[in-house]
């Protein structure tokens, strides 16, 4: 039977094992500036942010250049309240998975996290009563706004709060 402590001991090399016969790698970079508080006397005070981020994508037999993804976005996040983490931000971008306008992208990608005490019926699902686990819901889009290739992508999960 293994033990927790062998998992670990052996993590090192099923990481690498992982990296090795993966068929594609993504690594992204990034920083965001968050403003001042808005709203700060209400019930659902939000930060708005300007955020960057610098990537790429490599595919296993793809010759042997990286895919650049690139953007820059401004956006607001709920930083309090039964919305608290959830933001919404638009910006612009470079996606060379494209082939046509690979350096005029337009993206949107909204996050909606709910604190499950504050509607019946979830918080019976989750029963942390100080709001550590709870349900999202993401959307993101790379557009062009032509009659061109597009992306959209959908995330339902769970988000952990271990600092809590």
């Amino acid at each position: 039977t293994m033990t927790p402590a062998d998992t670990l001991k052996g993590a090192p090399d099923q990481f690498i094992a992982i990296l090795r016969n993966a068929s594609t790698l993504e690594a992204f970079v990034g920083g965001r500036y968050e403003f001042p508080l808005r709203q700060g006397s209400t019930g659902s005070p939000a930060r708005m942010f300007v955020n960057l981020q610098l990537g790429f994508l490599d595919i296993s037999g793809g010759g042997g250049d990286v895919v650049d993804m690139h953007h820059l976005g401004v956006g607001a996040m709920a930083v309090k309240g039964i919305f608290a983490q959830s933001f919404l931000e638009v910006g612009v971008g470079k996606n060379d998975v494209f082939l046509r306008h690979p350096n005029r992208r337009y993206i949107v990608d909204g996050y909606l996290c709910i604190d499950p005490n504050a509607i019946p019926g979830l918080d019976v699902l989750f029963t942390q009563p100080d709001g550590r686990v709870r349900p999202f819901v993401e959307l993101t889009g790379d557009f062009d706004f032509g009659h061109h290739s597009d992306s959209v992508q959908t995330y339902f999960g769970l988000n952990f709060n271990f600092g809590h």
